[in-house]
């Protein structure tokens, strides 16, 4: 829940700020796409990294008479983790190996600064809040050919620990050029758990950390 207040009063202030822009930095739209790397945190060597993408819209507010901006986002993510050494629920004998796979929606609010640069090239650099809405979760194995694949599992159903909903803290750096195109990196880093279980001796918390390389365009 705090995660969550902080991240509406952010957004509340940057609205209210958005007032009266400067002439020559006028608000404006654009569209993203990235492949992202998920890196999950304290997982104990449960998880590894692995590779998906997003893709999505932001909304460009700049701030009164500043290179600031405000920059509030939607973007829908799929994204990936591996698996290794895992023993079916079912009790299937055997370690299998296999993925975790989510889809969801994020939605950043970020401040940030904008440079301008020599050339029509623009630097900006932001950081911000990120909630996730974990809309699918589930877990496929892969017995590697020694017996039949077990059925999907589900990670949101009783006793998994996998969360609807967690929060990142983000940094995104960009560089505009042509006034239009972009190319930029960002990740985040997990505030809240992206899966928690376990009793109180060993719980374990699961927080996702990404890293991403974007490709953009602004609608101005």
């Amino acid at each position: 829940m705090k995660s969550l207040f902080c991240i509406l009063t952010l957004s509340a202030i940057g609205i209210a700020a958005v007032h009266a822009q400067e002439e020559s930095r006028q608000p404006f739209f654009g569209v993203e796409a990235a492949m992202e790397i998920t890196i999950p945190d304290r997982s104990h060597g449960i998880y590894q990294a692995a590779s998906g993408f997003k893709a999505g819209g932001f909304y460009n507010m700049p701030l009164k008479n500043s290179n600031f901006f405000f920059e509030p986002g939607v973007q829908a993510f799929y994204n990936t983790l591996g698996l290794n050494n895992i023993i079916p629920d079912n009790g299937t004998d055997g370690m299998y190996s296999g993925s975790v796979r989510n889809f969801g929606i994020r939605i950043p609010l970020y401040l940030g600064y904008s440079f301008d640069l020599p050339g029509r090239l623009n630097l900006s650099v932001a950081t911000g809040p990120q909630l996730n809405i974990n809309l699918i979760t589930r877990r496929y194995l892969d017995p590697n050919f020694v017996a039949l694949a077990p059925p999907a599992v589900n990670l949101f159903s009783d006793g998994k620990g996998w969360k609807r909903v967690e929060a990142l803290w983000g940094l995104k750096l960009k560089l505009t050029f042509a006034e239009c195109y972009s190319v930029g990196i960002d990740g985040g880093v997990g505030i809240s758990p992206l899966a928690s279980y376990g009793n109180r001796d060993n719980k374990i918390k699961i927080r996702r950390a990404s890293v991403a390389i974007s490709l953009g365009y602004n609608f101005r």
